[in-house]
């Protein structure tokens, strides 16, 4: 009987042993799939990002051309602040611009102002962001996730690297 006992307790104990295992395991699996979820996302916004410095890019450099080829040329841009309402204003910037048409960088400050020219807020307001540095005519924005988006002055291109 005594015997008997100790079996049924080591088999309850075997069961509720392998039962907090599987549980244990559904929680790491869903906490890898979480983090993946994360990674995914924050590639995407850095992505959709590149995109808006692409397009308005393209429109600084049409109208540089548009304009004769000035050294400053000043533009409007629509900033929203409600998508849901279609609200915002237009926003005048300045750009001091290179010999091929691009807006020109020379410190990590400028590549700071022209974030904020180009996407509307400061480098410090963007989810992820993490460092923002000037090297060789380039400006390199860091993001927390490894991503970097880079803005090449000479060609105006805007590139997005690993690290």
């Amino acid at each position: 009987m005594n015997q008997r006992k100790l079996l049924d307790d080591n088999r309850k104990r075997f069961v509720q042993l392998v039962s907090f295992s599987i549980v244990l395991l559904l929680i790491l699996l869903l906490l890898r799939s979480f983090i993946r979820t994360i990674d995914q996302a924050e590639q995407q916004l850095v992505e959709d990002y590149q995109q808006i410095w692409v397009s308005r890019l393209a429109q600084v450099h049409g109208l540089w051309l548009a304009r004769f080829r000035p050294t400053q040329l000043t533009l409007n841009f629509w900033q929203g602040t409600d998508s849901s309402e279609g609200t915002g204003s237009i926003h005048s910037i300045t750009l001091q611009m290179n010999q091929a048409g691009w807006p020109k960088v020379n410190s990590s400050q400028d590549c700071l102002l022209l974030w904020r020219d180009i996407m509307g807020l400061d480098w410090q307001q963007q989810p992820s962001a993490a460092l923002a540095e000037y090297a060789q005519q380039e400006c390199q924005f860091t993001f927390k996730q490894s991503l970097v988006l880079v803005y090449q002055a000479q060609q105006g291109q805007v590139l997005l690297q690993g690290l």
